[in-house]
């Protein structure tokens, strides 16, 4: 704040002083903005830090904040003469103090532009630096400058003549409002593999890592990645057909292992799919990632994806557990609550198991996701 380099007869002159306009503890209000109506900001009250250089060694037992509307300090009083317009102090708290210590704000004192600290009056060293904060004081509700004197005293009430005294200067002026629209927001894409921007996405087709076996499973794997704003979150399902060869009328199918999670039966035909880590999965598709189930790990606030029950077991050959009912939710973002969520990774494997009579042919097929936000 600038500093106005006025003086009062019979008194030394404070030095190095400043007023700090800060927000109100809350953080709403306050700042250097306006009070009041006519366009300003209603209910600015900020906290006034001052800062200031006691230059006199005695006895301090009050000190007084006297607010004007003009640098004529002489015709300003605290009965609201060149008061500044719409300034209120009258509901002030006193907020901390260093440099002189023990005191409060005397209330027979306070006028709507004049507080008087107070305490037993004790010795101040020369050249104390002080810092005492004055919080929720009803800032002046037109713009432009006005003006804080201080001066101490050795009477508890402000009476006497001021020691020492010096004045700050302050100003009001218009917030700058800033607006901006920050739209509904979803990313998902589904690869070979993927990063958990998006940014990156290996597509193709995938293929099984080695020919359908009946004493083996067999294995291939796929990414996906979802992100979003949106306040309940999203779930991600998935739709699929069996495997298939060939065209005609009745092709022949390796079929979904349906809606309960099991462990790979060889000798059996069947297709099926988890989300979690299969750490024997082998040998797995071309492309295929060696990473977690999902990256990175959620943690109930800023990532919050969570791999459904069912499709959530991993492990070796021996703990693994398998589900495919077309139409099943695979993942959503429910850890810790449902909510938005930063960008995660899944890695979802693919199992096979054939049956010694499963028709020879080149089988496929299409797996969709579908990833639903909630706004």
């Amino acid at each position: 704040m600038a500093v106005l380099n006025a003086s009062q007869a019979d008194a030394s002159q404070i030095t190095v002083r400043s007023v700090t306009l800060l927000p109100s503890s809350d953080g709403k209000t306050g700042g250097s903005t306006p009070s009041g109506g006519g366009g300003y900001t209603v209910g600015s009250n900020p906290n006034e830090q001052f800062k200031f250089t006691i230059p006199t060694l005695g006895n301090v037992g009050s000190i007084q904040f006297l607010w004007c509307q003009t640098a004529s300090l002489t015709s300003c009083t605290s009965a609201g003469v060149n008061a500044p317009t719409g300034m209120d102090a009258t509901a002030a708290t006193y907020g901390s103090e260093s440099g002189v210590t023990g005191f409060s704000i005397r209330g027979a004192s306070t006028t709507a532009n004049n507080i008087v600290i107070t305490r037993t009056a004790a010795s101040v060293p020369a050249n104390t630096v002080a810092t005492i904060q004055l919080n929720n004081i009803k800032n002046p509700s037109t713009l432009g400058v006005f003006y804080i004197r201080i001066s101490t005293f050795v009477a508890i009430d402000g009476t006497g003549t001021a020691v020492d005294t010096g004045t700050v200067a302050a100003a009001t002026a218009n917030a700058v409002q800033l607006s901006g629209i920050m739209p509904e927001s979803l990313q998902f894409c589904v690869g070979m593999t993927v990063t958990a921007d998006c940014a990156t996405v290996t597509t193709g087709v995938i293929s099984f890592g080695a020919l359908f076996s009946t004493t083996v499973p067999t294995y291939a794997t796929s990414q996906m990645a979802a992100a979003t704003n949106a306040s309940g979150g999203y779930v991600i399902t998935v739709t699929g057909p069996p495997l298939t060869s060939g065209t005609g009328g009745s092709p022949p199918t390796i079929p979904l292992i349906g809606s309960t999670a099991k462990l790979p039966t060889t000798g059996t035909s069947e297709f099926g799919l988890n989300l979690a880590l299969d750490t024997v999965a082998t040998p797995v598709g071309s492309g295929s990632p060696a990473s977690a189930a999902l990256t990175a790990a959620s943690n109930g606030t800023t990532l919050k994806g969570n791999v459904s029950a069912g499709y959530a077991t991993g492990g070796n050959l021996a703990a693994a557990l398998y589900r495919f009912a077309s139409g099943d939710t695979v993942a959503d973002s429910t850890n810790g609550g449902a909510g938005p969520t930063n960008g995660q990774v899944y890695t979802a494997t693919y199992m096979v198991d054939v049956s010694p009579i499963q028709t020879a042919g080149t089988y496929t097929t299409n797996v969709t996701y579908v990833c639903t936000p909630t706004f």
